[in-house]
């Protein structure tokens, strides 16, 4: 009996290890002493892995739901009470065009502004979506009717892909004065390790899309995937590079927003090759 309970003490110290820990603390345990008790400590480690890994997740869509709500009661206060005017105006002179125009200008704003928020609000905090082989040149080209510059093949899921490719794309036309060429570039994305302070890099390919515009401020270049952050003389609603981002994360991507030594500004959307 005696021999026994020797050989359990590791078993015991585990459990007190346990028992002392709080409910948030999920780093994983030192292995036993005892190998026999080893796969079931890596059992535990794997469970409390998984545990932080769902924690995090419904922490990330805890914030959006928050910035959803902040967001939706803020940004549409303008476009509500720009439309109001107009339907004032349009109820004492019906025939006046353009109210007319203001109003449904203003009603596609708020059209565009929700459903990019309920498209961010669903992107994230949600894990990583597996995606299939694509070919990025051929894809972008059938669906945006753009070349692009290189060749390459990417992890990706086709849905998402399209509509992180229209966001990329309507950014330059909009914001940038046009888009000046598309290409393919391999490269590398850093990535935070998890539970750690160091980073490791991944090999994958990067989708630039070159514009004729002034570039990005330097306040405006740091926050350029926040919600809500654009120029102050743009109309737009502050979204299109923050859906990028968050679509190409869901993804196991990333986004880069830089400017040109030579003018210009580029905006890049990174994939794990396949």
């Amino acid at each position: 009996a005696w021999g026994l309970s020797r050989s359990l003490l590791p078993l015991d110290q585990v459990s007190q290890e346990l028992t002392r820990r709080g409910a948030d603390n999920l780093e994983p345990l030192a292995p036993p002493q005892l190998l026999e008790a080893r796969p079931a400590v890596r059992a535990i480690n794997d469970l409390m892995r998984e545990l932080s890994a769902a924690l995090e997740r419904l922490k990330v869509q805890e914030q959006s739901a928050r910035r959803f709500a902040y967001g939706a009661s803020h940004e549409l206060r303008n476009p509500l009470a720009a439309l109001k005017g107009y339907l004032e105006v349009l109820e004492r002179r019906p025939a006046e065009q353009r109210a007319l125009v203001g109003a449904m200008r203003e009603s596609r704003r708020m059209e565009a502004l929700l459903k990019g928020l309920l498209t961010l609000a669903r992107l994230e905090g949600r894990g990583r979506v597996e995606g299939i082989p694509l070919d990025l040149a051929g894809f972008f080209h059938e669906h945006c009717a753009h070349l692009v510059e290189g060749h390459a093949i990417v992890q990706a899921d086709p849905a998402m892909l399209q509509v992180a490719l229209e966001n990329l794309l309507k950014n330059a036309q909009k914001h940038g004065g046009g888009v000046e060429k598309i290409e393919l570039e391999g490269g590398t994305l850093e990535e935070t390790v998890s539970g750690s302070s160091s980073t490791s890099q991944s090999q994958g390919v990067w989708l630039w899309v070159y514009d004729h515009g002034p570039g990005f401020s330097p306040e405006l270049q740091t926050r350029a995937f926040e919600p809500f952050v654009k120029r102050s003389d743009s109309d737009g609603v502050g979204l299109g590079l923050a859906l990028l981002n968050a679509i190409a994360q869901a993804m196991g991507g990333g986004a880069r927003a830089e400017n040109r030594p030579e003018g210009g500004a580029r905006v890049g959307l990174w994939l794990p090759s396949a």
